[in-house]
């Protein structure tokens, strides 16, 4: 069985372009996607980093603690200037 990856994207045409590029990669290393998040393997998020704390917030509640999260999201967080991978460690509920 294929291991299947969901990927969230929210913003600008930049994030849309990203997303869809992370995808071809996925599927040529035989991933498929899915809808599901209980069923992903990796769950991959494109969003401005502007809202990347709230998605990754919510994405807590629904992600297994063996699954990798992979951030597409480019830039400091406004509020902090923290780097994204900062701002995952801040999240205990996803780290």
């Amino acid at each position: 069985m294929a291991k299947k990856y969901l990927i969230e994207t929210y913003g600008c045409q930049m994030n849309v372009h990203d997303s869809e590029r992370m995808a071809g990669l996925l599927d040529e290393a035989g991933y498929e996607p899915t809808l599901e998040d209980a069923d992903a393997d990796v769950i991959v998020m494109a969003v401005p980093s502007h809202g990347f704390r709230g998605v990754l917030r919510d994405a807590a509640a629904f992600v297994r603690p063996w699954v990798p999260v992979v951030s597409l999201s480019k830039g400091l967080e406004q509020e902090s200037l923290k780097r994204m991978s900062e701002v995952v460690h801040d999240e205990p509920a996803v780290t």
